[in-house]
């Protein structure tokens, strides 16, 4: 047997310890992901960004920016819209998996806990380094560029140049 290998006996206990509960109740918390804000609030943010995921609201030509209180960075920052995909389209059509060991099936499958997760629908233009940079984003985690964004990104630029 290989240094690296797990003998049968072995491998047999770790999987059972894995799988037993814990009686001693620790594993009875509820885990908060270290959320701070209670429920009525996270609730009110969901809801929020199910509303904008569902109506997809930007066009070919919007200027938009990343939503604040979304997991990116770049809020205020300018980009404009180059293409915009329905929603639902999915990037991976899971009925094409038949659960083989085939290379290509198990990369579909393990690219996303989800399995088949929605491709991002909107491919903007943004600058990186002062360089134009393609990407793409969920419809909610942007929103409308304005004139509050504007100022923000203006006033940040002023204080890196001075």
């Amino acid at each position: 047997m290989s240094k690296n290998s797990m003998g049968g006996a072995a491998l047999a206990a770790l999987l059972k310890g894995a799988f037993e509960s814990d009686t001693s109740g620790s594993n009875s918390a509820v885990d908060t992901c270290q959320n701070t804000m209670k429920s009525d609030k996270v609730l009110q943010l969901l809801k929020q960004a199910a509303k904008n995921y569902a109506e997809q609201p930007f066009q070919i030509g919007h200027i938009v920016t990343v939503r604040q209180g979304v997991n990116l960075r770049s809020h205020a920052v300018p980009a404009i819209v180059v293409d915009v995909l329905p929603i639902g389209v999915y990037r991976d059509n899971l009925t094409d998996y038949q659960g083989s060991q085939n290379k290509d099936d198990k990369a579909l499958v393990d690219r996303d806990v989800g399995n088949g997760y929605p491709i991002r629908n909107v491919r903007v233009l943004s600058l990186r380094n002062d360089v134009i940079m393609p990407m793409w984003f969920e419809a909610f985690q942007l929103e409308h560029w304005t004139e509050e964004h504007q100022k923000l990104y203006d006033e940040a630029i002023d204080q890196e140049n001075e």
